[in-house]
């Protein structure tokens, strides 16, 4: 996984307040983008996230579209829908290049 790796250590500790990356294990069931499983660790606490690496030929709004109808599930008590988390600046997506 290599560069991609890199790229997500970056992309988590320049963006987000979640603590340290700790594992990363990439997702293989996807057939557009790339998916990852992160471990996290703050202190004594591991928590596990998911990441979505969007490929570049993936407009924003189909991104933005698709965030929107995750947070509408949730508030409808849908709970098996991904809940997002921000990133420092309040936004739930970051430009990086492609690993």
């Amino acid at each position: 996984m290599g560069q991609a790796t890199e790229i997500i250590y970056r992309l988590m500790q320049e963006n987000y307040d979640i603590g340290q990356v700790t594992r990363i294990e990439e997702v293989t069931s996807g057939y557009c983008n790339k998916s990852y499983a992160l471990w996290m660790s703050i202190g004594d606490h591991c928590r596990r996230y998911f990441l979505r690496l969007y490929n570049p030929v993936v407009a924003e709004n189909e991104i933005q579209f698709e965030q929107a109808l995750l947070r509408h599930l949730r508030s409808k008590g849908f709970s098996r829908a991904a809940a997002m988390v921000g990133c420092r600046n309040g936004e739930s997506l970051v430009e990086t290049p492609p690993p």
